[in-house]
């Protein structure tokens, strides 16, 4: 048979090297794959074997790449030969021309062939099957011929079975084998010296280290494959096969003495790498603990090959924390695996050159659609770089950061005036450069906060991302500000009934919408809910009298509204010896600076645990009594409309703050403030005592008040003198008013 063994394009060399190993034959290199001539021992061998291959492929028949060309081939091939009567069947079809434009219209054709072939002889003809066919066929267009071929592999060969669950960006099984390869593992396995992944993950490389030392056949765990259920399918021989690589399995553990070792500072990745390893066989020989890749040290005195894969800085404004932790990796390699071999997967150069370690080859990789470099070292001092020229800021970073100091010089008196320790330095004063820069100082240090405001489709993906990495270093210039302690988070608009993740993955809550200011979209605040084990260390902020708890991480927005920070200073002021109602509370920041201005009692309501969790913590923060100061977890608007009919209890002053838009599940009616503002001041007005203030406000910016409407109320624009001087250039970040009771 003359098959074709396909593989991730660059990884040919290293393929084709490993089927010459396995099939003791001649092979033909070509673009993404091998040609060899092979018996189907050989075949089976390969499938079985190959820790490289994406799929075994038994070709059929080539057609020109036309409908009537295609469909006349394939209803002339003997289809006994390779599908049963009724059999299910997959077909894979890639590529497109002038005559078939589609690739499941190219797929129907040849399904339409195989079953008229069929109909002719009164057999019953195959039924497509998507996820477990029986049969897979692959074809694909390529210098005007289709070529059809018999998928012997059934599903890509990377899904060895051992990996059911994996990290946020894992490493395909098959590409991990090969830069394991190319980093020269089987040598060092071969001498018992140890491996070492200080970012594991879910454990990709190391478990690919241990089954290559124990000889571990990587298909031998798969439970289907696409000769299944092939009429040529020689079982007997199959079997046979698994049987001789059960057999090397058990002498490989027998002469293996060696250590494989993997870190990740994660620890629920550490379990699921100790459950891949059980499940892939090689659980006796690896060891995973939860470690910060800055701070690990060599496991063991033996020297080895040390392997990992960083993150990219695939995200906008990633760089430069990417390019920090280089600095640190390269630093810790030196000091604590001095005579070690490394092999490191870098996005770029750039990120290589700054771990300040000499790299003896470099080999260009292709991570799924990410161009990569697979980066060699001997990790020595004699090794070490120069020490590293100082590099100036880009002209582009040098302004941004002339222009956040010249806010910081206009903002600094009224900041040492008011104490205030949590503001915006920046608001896109300059066009190209779309991101709003808050400033935290908390104890543990300074930490800044930039919002991407999304650019507009014609704005070139590269450029955008170029300018938000000059505005992080900008960020870093001007405000002291080291990049471990620059937080990127990136606001798009919503569409429809979508919902928005987190700044890290997952999704936010439903329902609560808090509006960018820089456009008519509404963007989620809610909390993506972690696991506490993964959660970022909150912070404490402080805001007059106040200790307020933010998060800068893990959510878009940190739990405390800066712009709303002159509507909590007024409310401070007027609670003194009132009750005080707190609608949409989100972390009841508002609250706490109701109680600590002397409210004599106060409610909360949001629908939210993790809010009210937060609200609570942040009372306790503050030493409140949560006999007097309540909480109630309640969807606002039923609360509004029960309460409206007939109030178990009014208050003195209220402070509204609904979302822009909610379509929560949670809730039992859709929220949209434009149209519903009306009833929902009318309604908080009836919870409001005579002589009280309701405090309204909107963060939707083209919001209209019905003034008409509410005219039974005073009403009183309050927007203006709601926004302290680090807002002045968006003076539309909300829009505020106070209203009262009439007085006859």
């Amino acid at each position: 048979m003359n098959i074709f063994v396909s593989c991730a394009i660059g990884l040919e060399p290293i393929l084709a090297d490993e089927v010459r190993q396995i099939a003791d034959s001649d092979v033909r290199p070509t673009k993404a794959g091998i040609w060899i001539e092979a018996e189907l021992e050989t075949a089976y061998r390969i499938a079985l074997w190959s820790r490289v291959a994406s799929r075994v492929l038994l070709p059929l028949f080539e057609a020109e790449a036309n409908v009537e060309s295609l469909y006349n081939t394939a209803v002339e091939q003997d289809w006994s030969q390779h599908l049963r009567p009724g059999a299910s069947l997959a077909i894979d079809f890639s590529g497109k021309n002038k005559h078939i434009r589609h690739t499941r219209f190219g797929a129907l054709k040849i399904k339409d062939a195989i079953a008229d072939w069929h109909n002719a002889r009164d057999l019953k003809p195959p039924q497509l099957e998507k996820e477990e066919p029986e049969i897979r066929l692959s074809a694909r267009i390529s210098q005007g011929q289709i070529s059809v071929a018999l998928d012997f592999s059934g599903s890509a060969m990377h899904r060895r079975g051992y990996r059911t669950r994996q990290g946020e960006a894992p490493l395909r099984e098959n590409l991990a084998a090969a830069l394991l390869y190319r980093s020269g593992w089987p040598e060092f396995a071969s001498e018992n010296k140890p491996l070492f992944d200080p970012m594991c993950g879910s454990g990709t490389f190391v478990i690919e280290a241990a089954m290559m030392a124990l000889d571990i056949a990587p298909g031998l765990r798969r439970e289907h494959w696409g000769f299944d259920r092939w009429p040529g399918h020689d079982g007997v021989l199959w079997h046979s096969l698994l049987r001789e690589a059960t057999q090397r399995w058990k002498e490989g553990r027998e002469h293996f003495k060696g250590k494989l070792f993997g870190s990740d500072d994660n620890a629920y990745m550490m379990k699921m790498a100790r459950d891949n390893a059980s499940r892939a066989g090689v659980q006796d020989v690896v060891d995973f603990q939860t470690a910060d890749v800055t701070q690990v040290f060599a496991p063991i005195e033996t020297a080895g090959l040390l392997i990992t894969n960083p993150p990219y800085g695939e995200r906008l404004g990633d760089e430069a924390a990417v390019a920090l932790l280089y600095e640190k990796i390269g630093e810790n390699l030196l000091e604590h695996f001095d005579g070690w071999k490394a092999a490191v997967l870098a996005a770029n150069a750039e990120f290589g050159r700054r771990m300040g370690i000499h790299s003896y080859k470099q080999y260009r990789v292709d991570n799924g659609s990410l161009a990569c470099l697979l980066l060699l070292f001997d990790i020595s001092q004699d090794n070490k770089l120069g020490r590293k020229r100082e590099v100036a800021p880009s002209e582009g970073a040098q302004m941004v950061a002339n222009r956040i100091k010249k806010n910081m010089a206009r903002l600094n008196s009224w900041l040492s005036r008011e104490e205030v320790s949590a503001f915006r330095a920046y608001d896109a004063d300059l066009p190209e450069y779309s991101a709003a820069v808050d400033l935290y100082q908390t104890e543990s240090g300074r930490y800044a906060v930039v919002q991407e405001y999304a650019a507009p489709k014609t704005v070139d993906p590269a450029k955008a991302r170029h300018r938000l990495n000059e505005l992080v270093t900008a960020v870093g210039l001007a405000l002291g500000v080291s990049a471990d302690k620059i937080h990127l988070k990136s606001r798009e608009r919503q569409r429809g009934s979508s919902q928005y993740q987190s700044n890290n993955q997952g999704h936010y809550g439903k329902g609560n919408t808090r509006q960018d200011p820089q456009s008519q979209g509404q963007y989620s605040q809610g909390p993506y809910e972690k696991n506490a084990s993964e959660a970022s260390e909150a912070l404490l902020v402080r805001e007059g009298q106040a200790l307020v708890e933010v998060n800068l991480e893990d959510y878009l927005d940190t739990g405390l509204f800066l712009d709303h920070r002159p509507i909590r200073r007024e409310i401070n002021k007027l609670a003194s010896g009132k009750s005080f109602l707190n609608l949409f509370c989100y972390t009841s920041v508002v609250t706490v600076q109701a109680a600590i201005g002397g409210a004599k009692r106060t409610l909360s309501v949001d629908m939210s645990n993790t809010y009210l969790d937060w609200s609570e913590r942040n009372f306790r923060q503050n030493h409140l009594d949560l006999a007097r100061h309540r909480l109630l977890r309640e969807d606002c608007l039923k609360f509004l409309h029960l309460q409206s009919l007939a109030p178990e209890e009014k208050f003195d002053l209220i402070f509204l703050d609904p979302p822009s838009f909610s379509n929560s599940k949670r809730m039992e009616e859709v929220l949209d403030i434009q149209r519903d503002h009306v009833r929902l001041i009318e309604q908080s007005m009836r919870l409001l005592e005579e002589g009280g203030l309701l405090i309204f406000s909107t963060n939707l910016r083209n919001f209209k008040m019905d003034t008409e409407a509410l005219s039974g109320f005073e009403t009183e624009d309050y927007s203006e003198a709601s926004l302290d001087p680090d807002f002045q250039r968006n003076q539309r970040i909300h829009q505020c008013w106070k209203l009262r009771h009439r007085i006859d």
